[in-house]
């Protein structure tokens, strides 16, 4: 066991005694029966709080924040019981230096009170009130420390030392009893035991600590203090007492036994002294030849290090170096002497110091040895090395160096490196083979123009490196060819909207009329394109290009579909390499869009045959549902309802119009599109003045499409748009030049009629025209037979 756990354990049987003694005299304070050792109850109290407070604080708690509840609670418990102490005693003074009654023991003393035993007092004498509040005191401020390191507990409890000594020499001399005065004026002898102990286990509390550090120490000068300290306190006491025993038996008058103490007290000390000083003498043979097997060691130690290969180093908690070995002073260009002392931060940059640092930090709080790849700069390169770092222990189990072996892996290391590189090449060309057959076969499966176009981006962009990729399509607008952007890669479209766009500089323009791959390393060198500021090459408010890779798509036939464009922030990054893998690519690509071309046209051509066969049905069916009726009404209901299931319409109406007048009346609503015409005010019977509306164009016949009215000025579409209508269409019915009225009809979707639909509506309205025109004729013939018939029957009576 070691001596500081040794301490410890005679600090809590001390703590348990001084709980026993108070404990007892409260049991005998409650039963009406004075202690035997004569203290009172309130001083019983504070040795029974003393002990219970020395108990709870053998383990320290250093910092709140860092303690667990349980830990806290302990810590808050035994500052109210040493507060506790202090009271007691603090108040046991009062009474004397202000000459009144407390009545402190009195709460539990009053069984006894009544008796008249002089042996048994309720008066708490002075000295022991004194030492109560100086151990009350020292439990308080047994972790506080000032400035310049000094325990406040240590000075308390020694003094209580000597106050509480003192007056067990008292006691065990009689010195009141011999002196006249009363037992109690000064405090009783098992009260003075009690403190005595009290005090030695709060200094043994914390035996690494003040001056118990150096008696609890393995050193000589510990061992010294242990062996003489309890002789020099336990040795003249009893030489005093033998003495008295022998005058008091009458074996030697004082004089003699005056002689015979110093005489056994020189003999003692003598012998302690002499025993002690052996003891030295051996402890010192021993650490000399203990220094000597170190050093021999060490000597040992350095010359297998020396001729070892690897570095060999040990470093203490502060990083500084304790040992290096030749190898180390090899690499460093530095001899041994001018190692040792210095840091990492001293010998290398600071980067590479710091991850040796942490490093060396996780070693010493680590268990066991620890591995760690560590890269040195050197003057030829970097160095690589694999190190083992475990710590060096202490006999408390305490780490106080760290020790590493690092074995060089430069020559490995750069293998591998070599070797990954050839895996690296070799994968990329197996990346790039798979990534071409992909390409290869996405474009052969694929039909859609765009998804096409886009793959062929993405594929190319992959595998050539490009940080920017796009592809500009070749349209012409029948003023000439205009370059489009089509699909892009890596970049936002914002990108290549500006007013200076990539198709606009030389290198890109150059690509099409040579019809060849144009490769640039760096843009801003490029002797095609100005080289000052701001452009140097590319356009202003551009990507940050500086490698450049722009080639043509070429069709079958000759001629130039689009272009690929790549780019890089970077110079120097396309390399012929990846000029023929986005050559190769480009080639398919031609294919693959003529391809989807075509197929587009082909499947263009059947939708638009389709979408007309299906109008033409819808056109026979409606002629064939007007044709069938013979008044304005259910024709007008008929249209409006198969527009509104066939075509389909968001909202439409059938107007008739007064051209004298020029206005359009509304005259049917479709069923479907009611609501809309509440919200629209445009129920039936509703008048649109046409010249106020903007609607003059319907009156003289021509049909008015708007794909998007949002911000059409008319006032009349305007009216519209309010409701949420995008797309209109007003087809005019006209008979033999005259306009009888109108079809209106809307969707909530912009651009939602095509050309297609637009021909369809007016196709249908002169159908629906000439329809009203036959029922107007049907009507007016069935009026002139109404009225033949009335006249025939008139004829006769008349």
């Amino acid at each position: 066991m070691e001596f500081t756990d040794r301490f410890t354990l005679f600090a809590r049987i001390a703590a348990l005694a001084a709980m026993t003694s108070g404990g007892l005299t409260l049991l005998g304070s409650v039963a009406g029966e004075p202690a035997p050792w004569n203290t009172t109850p309130a001083a019983a109290i504070a040795f029974l709080l003393s002990g219970i407070t020395l108990l709870l604080r053998l383990r320290p708690v250093s910092q709140a924040t860092e303690a667990t509840r349980t830990d806290l609670r302990r810590h808050h418990l035994a500052v109210a019981m040493a507060g506790a102490v202090v009271l007691i005693g603090v108040l046991a003074l009062a009474e004397h230096a202000f000459h009144m009654n407390l009545r402190i023991d009195r709460l539990w003393g009053n069984a006894a009170a009544g008796k008249a035993d002089a042996a048994f007092t309720l008066w708490m004498p002075p000295d022991l009130a004194l030492s109560i509040a100086l151990v009350g005191a020292a439990l308080l401020l047994i972790d506080a420390r000032t400035e310049r390191g000094i325990r406040p507990s240590e000075w308390l409890a020694l003094t209580t030392i000597l106050i509480s000594f003192l007056a067990m020499l008292a006691g065990l001399f009689h010195v009141h009893e011999a002196s006249g005065v009363g037992s109690s004026a000064s405090m009783p002898l098992m009260s003075a035991a009690t403190l005595v102990l009290t005090s030695v286990s709060i200094l043994a509390a914390r035996p690494n600590q003040g001056v118990m550090a150096i008696v609890a120490s393995n050193s000589a000068g510990g061992t010294m203090a242990r062996r003489l300290l309890p002789a020099c306190v336990l040795i003249p006491p009893i030489l005093g007492w033998l003495r008295g025993m022998g005058e008091d038996a009458g074996w030697y008058d004082a004089q003699l036994g005056r002689a015979l103490v110093v005489w056994s007290a020189i003999v003692v000390f003598t012998m302690l002294i002499w025993k002690s000083a052996g003891i030295l003498n051996r402890i010192d043979t021993q650490r000399a030849a203990g220094e000597r097997a170190a050093q021999e060691g060490q000597i040992l130690l350095q010359a297998i290090a020396d001729n070892t290969p690897a570095v060999i180093f040990a470093k203490d908690l502060a990083g500084q170096y304790l040992l290096v070995n030749r190898r180390f002073n090899e690499l460093m260009k530095i001899g041994s002497d001018g190692v040792r002392g210095k840091t990492d931060f001293d010998l290398f940059p600071r980067d590479v110091a710091l991850a040796f640092r942490r490093a060396d930090e996780r070693a010493a709080t680590s268990g066991g040895p620890i591995t760690e790849e560590e890269v040195l700069p050197h003057e030829d390169g970097l160095r690589f090395f694999v190190s083992v770092k475990c710590p060096l222990r202490d006999a408390s189990g305490n780490s106080y160096a760290v020790f590493g072996i690092a074995t060089e892996i430069t020559d490995r290391k750069r293998a591998e490196t070599e070797r990954a590189v050839l895996l690296e090449s070799e994968r990329r060309a197996r990346e790039e083979a798979e990534e071409l057959f992909g390409v290869a076969r996405t474009l052969a499966s694929e039909r859609e123009l765009k998804m096409v176009v886009q793959h062929v981006t993405d594929a190319a962009s992959r595998l050539t490196g490009a940080r920017f990729s796009a592809y500009f399509q070749s349209i012409s607008d029948g003023r000439g060819e205009e370059l489009v952007l089509f699909t892009l890669s890596g970049a936002a479209k914002e990108a290549f909207q500006n007013p200076d766009v990539p198709q606009s500089t030389a290198q890109f323009k150059s690509m099409f009329q040579s019809v060849a791959a144009i490769r640039i390393s760096d843009v801003m060198k490029d002797s095609r394109e100005g080289r000052g500021v701001p452009s140097f090459g590319m356009p202003r408010n551009n990507l940050p290009v500086r490698s450049y890779l722009a080639l043509p798509v070429v069709s079958r036939s000759g001629a130039v579909l689009g272009g690929l464009l790549f780019g890089h922030p970077d110079a120097g990054v396309f390399d012929a390499r990846a000029e023929r893998i986005a050559l190769g690519i480009a080639a398919q690509a031609a294919v693959a869009i003529d391809n989807a071309m075509l197929y587009q046209s082909l499947a263009a051509s059947s939708v638009r045959q389709e979408g007309q066969l299906n109008q033409l049905r819808l056109l026979a069916q409606i002629t064939q549902a007007i044709d069938e009726r013979h008044d304005l009404a259910s024709i007008f209901q008929a249209v409006m309802r198969m527009l509104e299931e066939q075509l389909p319409i968001d909202f439409g109406c059938l107007c008739l119009h007064d051209s004298e007048n020029g206005l359009l009346t509304v005259q049917h609503v479709g069923t479907k599109s009611q609501a809309l015409s509440i919200e629209l005010n445009l129920p039936v019977g509703t008048r649109i003045a046409m010249s106020e509306n903007g609607l003059m164009r319907v009156a003289w016949g021509h049909l008015v499409h708007e794909a998007n009215i949002t911000s059409s000025p008319v006032q009349f579409s305007q009216r519209l748009a309010r409701a949420g209508l995008k797309a209109l269409v007003i087809v005019p019915l006209v008979v033999d030049t005259k306009v009888i009225g109108a079809v209106i009809v809307t969707r909530l979707r912009a651009r939602g009629f095509s050309s297609v639909e637009c021909d369809f509506l007016r196709q249908l309205c002169d159908h629906v025209a000439l329809a009203a025109q036959h029922a107007e004729l049907y009507s007016s013939l069935q009026r002139a037979y109404d009225d033949l018939r009335k006249s025939q029957q008139t004829a006769p009576q008349q």
